[in-house]
């Protein structure tokens, strides 16, 4: 990490979230064998201007990871760029042009990652839900409020497609219902496809599921959760679990059933920042980060289905 010239105050915040971050223990990635990934909604990151120290705790927490999807990324980038400096030059960054309407909320949709363990793969792609011909248009049935963003990465011999989504809220739960279930039949469909980039995918990002109806509607078309992630809080208020890392693999084996969430800070460290505590949501995130390991060594498993389809 390259945190540079602290001041004081500053230093012993940051060391007290080392220490926190020590005592999660979380696994260590393992070359060729294992990655971390994760999936962190970031209140209005590059909207709300944060203290100096927030975006140092931000990138001590991204750098703990190999992959992190991060969600409510918006138009102004600078303060991505510098959680990037921090993380350092073997750091990388994809993410998706804004939404630029109330529903998209002008939000993006990216992805950091450690290129020492993860590679991009070439294709990074706003979702275009399927389309049908209505007179001389070409016009899709189906829309979200904010699209999901499909990005292709490499990690050992793992090939995978990583889909950020940050679906919608409102008023209407029923409406609410609906997209979820629309976005897991895109999935779907895509993963029907007979020329699909490829056929493990991971799916990242605040879905605002509030009910078991929406929880259900999320697994309805294979999507599989890992089950560390299941029956987990996953807002500052530990009340809601919206966000998820599920998937769908054509590697079995791919995922550990390792997992968490990294309840890192409180309201209580509004101190840090000098701002109230209600405020401390904007200087962090009223969501926590969860992450899951992925196996990516899947040498074993190719050959035995080699040889069970002989």
């Amino acid at each position: 990490m390259f945190h540079g010239n602290l001041d004081i105050a500053s230093a012993k915040a940051l060391r007290e979230m080392q220490d926190r971050i020590v005592a999660l223990n979380l696994p260590s990635s393992s070359l060729d064998e294992s990655i971390l990934v994760a999936s962190w909604n970031i209140r209005e990151f590059g909207k709300q201007k944060r203290h100096p120290l927030a975006l140092h705790l931000i990138a001590e927490i991204i750098g703990q990871f190999d992959l992190i999807s991060i969600v409510e990324l918006r138009e102004n980038v600078e303060d991505l760029a510098t959680v990037l400096k921090y993380l350092g030059p073997y750091w990388g960054v994809v993410y998706s042009d804004v939404t630029e309407d109330w529903g998209g909320n002008w939000e993006r949709l990216a992805f950091i990652y450690d290129k020492r363990a993860v590679q991009f793969g070439g294709m990074a792609s706003t979702g275009i839900p399927p389309r049908e011909k209505v007179g001389d248009e070409y016009v899709a049935y189906e829309s979200f409020w904010r699209a999901p963003y499909s990005v292709a990465f490499r990690s050992g011999n793992f090939d995978f497609v990583a889909i950020a989504a940050h679906l919608r809220w409102g008023d209407s739960q029923a409406a609410r219902l609906n997209e979820i279930t629309r976005f897991v039949n895109w999935v779907d469909f895509k993963q029907q496809q007979a020329d699909r980039l490829d056929s493990d995918v991971v799916v990242f990002g605040d879905f605002n599921t509030e009910t078991p109806a929406m929880h259900a509607a999320l697994l309805s078309r294979g999507l599989r959760m890992p089950d560390a992630l299941t029956n987990i809080k996953t807002t500052l208020a530990k009340t809601k679990h919206y966000d998820h890392i599920l998937h769908k693999p054509e590697f079995t084996k791919s995922f550990a059933n390792v997992g968490g969430v990294c309840a890192l800070f409180s309201e209580a460290d509004a101190v840090w920042f000098d701002v109230t505590p209600s405020k401390l949501s904007y200087q962090l995130s009223d969501h926590f980060p969860v992450w899951a390991q992925v196996l990516i060594d899947t040498d074993a498993e190719k050959l035995d289905q080699l040889i069970s389809g002989e």
